[in-house]
């Protein structure tokens, strides 16, 4: 989720794709960093990184407006 921040400040990425952006950056993560020796599960998991991060982006933004729109 960091690096997709950071991502995002740096190069001027549409939010339409930056799910696709943090799928990318799970799978490399996944691949070469966790399980370099297995690409079946490297692929495997890297799908999990990604949806983790998506969802917990999804759900700390949702969070932060409701909060901010209490009344």
């Amino acid at each position: 989720m960091i690096v997709t921040e950071i991502v995002k400040k740096l190069l001027p990425i549409r939010p339409q794709y930056v799910p696709m952006i943090a799928t990318a950056i799970g799978l490399i993560i996944s691949i070469f960093i966790s399980h370099p020796d297995n690409l079946s599960a490297g692929i495997f998991m890297g799908f999990f990184y990604s949806g983790a991060a998506i969802g917990s982006y999804a759900s700390l933004k949702t969070s932060f407006r409701a909060y901010r729109n209490r009344a």
